[in-house]
């Protein structure tokens, strides 16, 4: 009887244990699929992720400000008279413009204008005006804060004379968001 019994419960174990092997089977395939479809999204995903990347830093380029037209004038007096000679200037005024652009983002915008002299020293009223571009520490003679409102605008910027000029070629850069937009020279004699 006992014998029976045990015959009876190996032949279900067996049957237990073929259904298992099946069950089994058809789990490692289930798993082996998944792996493929997973291993496909990431591909997937790492390629819409560069894609992305690719795509916002064309937006930040575009959205970058642009400036034209860009005059350096050494002036004398209120009424701003433009003279080439070191002696009789008292500021300099430098005039551009900003492009529109519909992609930067509108609202307060910092520009900084540097202007080195024929020595290669920055003319500056403190030596900590500084800012950063492209992870360099950048000396600036004047800065003004404007309204961007993503159309054109005139822009003039003065540098107050704060020792006498000296004569040579001075080189004029713009910056906005840490980026130099543009550049140009003037000469004193």
């Amino acid at each position: 009887k006992e014998l029976e019994g045990m015959k009876s419960r190996y032949a279900e174990l067996e049957a237990q244990i073929a259904a298992l092997k099946v069950e089994n089977r058809g789990l490692k395939d289930e798993n082996t699929k998944v792996k493929v479809e997973v291993e496909q999204q990431k591909q997937t995903n790492n390629q819409l992720t560069n894609e992305n990347t690719q795509l916002t830093s064309k937006v930040n380029l575009g959205s970058l400000l642009k400036a034209y037209g860009i005059k350096a004038d050494p002036v004398k007096g209120d009424k701003e008279k433009v003279t080439n000679k070191a002696k009789r200037v008292d500021k300099i005024k430098v005039c551009f413009t900003l492009s529109e652009n519909k992609i930067a983002k509108a609202g307060n915008k910092l520009l900084y204008v540097r202007i080195e002299a024929p020595d290669g020293k920055v003319l500056s009223k403190d030596a900590t005006d500084e800012i950063e571009v492209n992870g360099e520490k950048k000396q600036f003679s004047v800065k003004k804060e404007i309204m961007y409102e993503n159309s054109q605008m005139d822009i003039c910027i003065y540098y107050n004379k704060s020792d006498n000029f000296a004569k040579g070629q001075y080189n004029v850069q713009i910056y906005a968001d840490n980026i130099n937009i543009r550049g140009g020279s003037f000469s004193l004699k």
